[in-house]
């Protein structure tokens, strides 16, 4: 979705997103979920047009997300940076790189003229997909219905001291499982409806909330 500056595909990945962010309490991530998604909503044109359309950034062939340009220039005077660097160093750097990176990309082509293209290809991973499916079905079933039948069982022999512990009818087996991801996520979930509302009557509040 990043790559191809795809807004609609991005504005469902940050719905999708909220309760996520909510149950592990991510703060900022929550209310960028709302906003985000409601700034696309809300803007008359043309300002909606030139907003799902600036999604992202362009860079070179590609498009990257709105972080990716501060962070690579951070990476750029890491690499570059003299053991005692200073304020005065870091601004000519910063200065100087539109010159620097196109003579860089510049030597690049050059040195890798008669070299083979270098595309990104997937992996191959039928294999492992097929030991994962085959894994699947004789952990927790062969069936759509034997797969998503309520358990508490720990079928997959995993360790769950991070996933709210053993939910195995032991003592205290309703704690743990209120611990469980999906228990927090459900919980998150509970005033959906009530977070968007609040969220946007605080940060937008030009909005009249119907």
């Amino acid at each position: 979705a990043v790559r191809k500056n795809d807004s609609a595909t991005l504005d469902r990945v940050w719905r999708e997103n909220l309760p996520t962010a909510r149950a592990a309490n991510k703060t900022n991530y929550s209310q960028m979920s709302v906003i985000t998604v409601y700034w696309g909503g809300a803007l008359r044109e043309p300002l909606r047009t030139a907003f799902h359309n600036t999604r992202t950034l362009r860079w070179l062939d590609t498009h990257v997300g709105l972080d990716f340009p501060i962070e690579q220039l951070n990476n750029w005077i890491a690499d570059a940076c003299p053991k005692n660097i200073t304020e005065d160093w870091v601004r000519k750097f910063i200065r100087r790189v539109p010159f620097t990176q196109t003579v860089n990309r510049s030597v690049r082509a050059a040195l890798h003229a008669n070299r083979e293209d270098e595309s990104e290809h997937l992996k191959h991973i039928a294999k492992d997909k097929a030991l994962i499916v085959l894994f699947l079905k004789e952990k927790i079933g062969d069936t759509y219905q034997a797969a998503t039948a309520a358990s508490d069982a720990n079928l997959l022999d995993l360790d769950l001291s991070e996933w709210g512990g053993n939910r195995d009818g032991a003592a205290g087996d309703r704690q743990r499982r209120a611990g469980a991801p999906w228990k927090k996520m459900e919980r998150s979930m509970s005033d959906f409806e009530e977070y968007v509302r609040e969220q946007v009557t605080k940060l937008c509040p030009w909005h009249l909330w119907a």
